[in-house]
């Protein structure tokens, strides 16, 4: 005699059973760039006198200027300014000196972590940046791009309008100057520009 046997329902209370799942190992990635950081990084600051702040700003009496050159290896990383006034506001003469002298090493650090990515040990060369990257070019040649060729730039022109107004009393000589702007050349007008700074 043949028995059929029903098969077995399943209680719904019952835990149904999953699959073996082999573990994954996970990877903390908050961890891993805070790792990636850590460590000793060697630069060094040299400081200077600042003698084109200083120059610049002539008719400020009493005025300190520190330029602080941050450098890892022989490459420069951030170069960054510092200023102040000794005067009867600011009697604290060692305070006041130090003050600026801080805020040049400060803005030097700053503008390096901002600029570069040179503290990061695994940072990759973008190709903007890597060996087949462009040149620098400088202020003259970034203008010859715009099409200007040799005569006189926007930027000098602008400049020197703003040095003649500012320095030239004698209007009759005041205005034959600035007629004369858009004849100049590059050179001309980097002369002319010199010779106000005199």
């Amino acid at each position: 005699m043949n028995t059929a046997y029903k098969t077995r329902v399943p209680s719904p209370f019952q835990v149904a059973r999953k699959p073996y799942v082999p573990p994954v190992e996970k990877t903390d990635t908050v961890r891993e760039e805070v790792r990636k950081l850590l460590g000793t990084y060697d630069f060094s600051a040299t400081f200077e006198i600042d003698d084109q702040t200083a120059t610049t700003l002539k008719h400020i009496p009493g005025l300190i200027a520190f330029l602080c050159t941050i450098k890892k290896g022989d490459k420069v990383i951030g170069i960054g300014r510092g200023a102040t006034v000794i005067n009867q506001i600011n009697r604290f003469i060692v305070r006041t000196i130090n003050y600026a002298f801080n805020a040049s090493l400060v803005d030097g650090i700053v503008r390096s972590t901002k600029i570069l990515d040179v503290f990061r040990p695994d940072a990759q060369q973008h190709p903007w940046n890597g060996p087949s990257a462009p040149k620098p070019v400088s202020y003259g040649e970034t203008e010859q791009y715009a099409g200007s060729g040799d005569s006189i730039t926007d930027k000098q022109k602008s400049y020197l309008l703003q040095l003649i107004q500012t320095n030239v009393s004698d209007e009759d000589d005041r205005e034959q100057q600035i007629s004369q702007l858009g004849e100049m050349s590059r050179d001309e007008a980097s002369e002319a520009i010199q010779s106000f700074k005199r």
